[in-house]
């Protein structure tokens, strides 16, 4: 199976509900790698 980036970009411009949800996932991602470290020390 090929991965086809251009694709996935494709549907994420049309469809913004997904898009967003996206940028808020991708975020929280990001969020808990910076917050999660000081919590356990």
């Amino acid at each position: 199976m090929k991965f086809n980036g251009l694709a996935l970009h494709k549907k994420l411009e049309e469809n913004s509900g997904l898009l967003i949800f996206g940028i808020l996932f991708v975020s929280s991602i990001g969020g808990l790698v910076q917050v999660l470290p000081s919590l356990f020390q």
